[in-house]
């Protein structure tokens, strides 16, 4: 039950903030805005591990899921947006928009796979 708070706690702090940082991704370099996900997903996942190994506050899990949702909706966000620039036709931009997609199924299948186990 404490998994599915803190999954849920970190999705709903990422559906509020990544649409106000979509904004900001007009008047931001993408390579900048996907730096800063980047390292907000580092802190997040560092600081879940190192607040686990050190038995912490469950309030500072809730914080950190929701640092790290955020970087991987933001980082997510902009890896998407940079798709099109990247590719050189039709065809290779339907072809990484497929490869991106199943990498996002993917990841989805792996996390909540990872979430039942470590809640047993």
């Amino acid at each position: 039950a404490a998994c599915c708070r803190r999954f849920c706690f970190g999705w709903l702090a990422a559906s509020v903030i990544v649409p106000l940082v979509a904004a900001l991704g007009q008047r931001i370099e993408r390579r900048r805005l996907l730096l800063a996900a980047l390292l907000a997903c580092l802190v997040g996942t560092a600081g879940t591990a190192l607040l686990l190994a050190a038995d912490g506050p469950f309030i500072g899990l809730l914080a950190l899921a929701a640092v790290l949702a955020v970087g991987a909706g933001v980082g997510w966000s902009v890896i998407t947006a940079m798709l099109p620039d990247l590719a050189h036709d039709p065809e290779e931009l339907v072809g990484a928009n497929v490869a991106a997609t199943a990498a996002e199924a993917e990841a989805r299948a792996v996390s909540s796979s990872a979430s039942i186990f470590a809640s047993t």
